[in-house]
């Protein structure tokens, strides 16, 4: 998934749209717009979960808090297509500008950018986590409670300049980021961090199989029971 402007031979409305691509068969596909989102405003800065299930974006259209807010729409696997995008809240957005969301592998902590007040300076990274599972589309655009509030990253990893596009690795311990602070090598440079104990990511593991009938293929429920120093868990599939 990008961000780019329409041209020949890439469909859509004026200034900037999300486009997606496949790599097949060792190359790219035509780029193909995601029509359920983009509009005839800056769509932009895609970031998609882990799960393929929300895709994360940054937009100036109108119904937001600010310049630019953070969006997300949800995929329906079943009809194959992006849900109508809804604004992630106005727990994260403010009449300010939030900008370039990255949702970590975990799919609940989200990382992104604003040059909202009470920063240190320029656009600051932010770090924020899901309360609760995002509501479905079906339900109401009031999903201000489930995102914890924002929590600016601080010096050093923000400086008086730009820092911009976080990018936290699976296992949680260096970040990734874009800053046109000082001393570097031109505009914008590429900058690596360890990411503080207060902002990293939850960590995740992925258990994935399949309970049948001992003498045949049928796939049966199960309980799943798991234990860690915290105690034991049981989960249902």
């Amino acid at each position: 998934y990008f961000a780019s402007f329409a041209e020949e031979g890439r469909p859509g409305p004026q200034l900037t749209n999300l486009y997606y691509t496949i790599f097949k068969d060792g190359k790219w596909t035509q780029p193909m717009p995601v029509v359920e989102v983009n509009t005839d405003f800056h769509d932009r800065m895609p970031s998609i979960s882990q799960d393929g299930r929300y895709l994360f974006f940054s937009s100036d259209r109108p119904g937001g808090f600010g310049r630019d807010d953070i969006w997300l729409s949800e995929y329906d696997f079943a009809a194959k297509r992006w849900g109508k995008p809804r604004n992630a809240g106005r727990t994260i957005n403010t009449p300010a500008s939030e900008v370039t969301p990255a949702i970590h592998s975990d799919n609940i902590t989200l990382y992104f950018s604003s040059d909202r007040a009470g920063g240190v300076g320029g656009y600051d990274i932010y770090v924020t986590q899901m309360l609760q599972n995002l509501p479905s589309a079906s339900m109401t655009n009031e999903g201000e409670s489930m995102w914890k509030r924002p929590v600016n990253l601080g010096k050093p990893y923000n400086s008086t300049f730009d820092d911009e596009y976080p990018t936290v690795i699976r296992n949680g311990n260096y970040m990734y980021f874009a800053s046109n602070r000082e001393n570097g090598q031109g505009s914008f440079d590429v900058y690596r961090g360890k990411v503080p104990e207060f902002a990293k990511p939850e960590v995740v593991v992925t258990l994935k199989g399949r309970v049948k009938e001992k003498f045949s293929d049928k796939g049966i429920e199960a309980n799943i029971r798991i234990t860690d120093l915290d105690g034991e868990k049981n989960f249902s599939t």
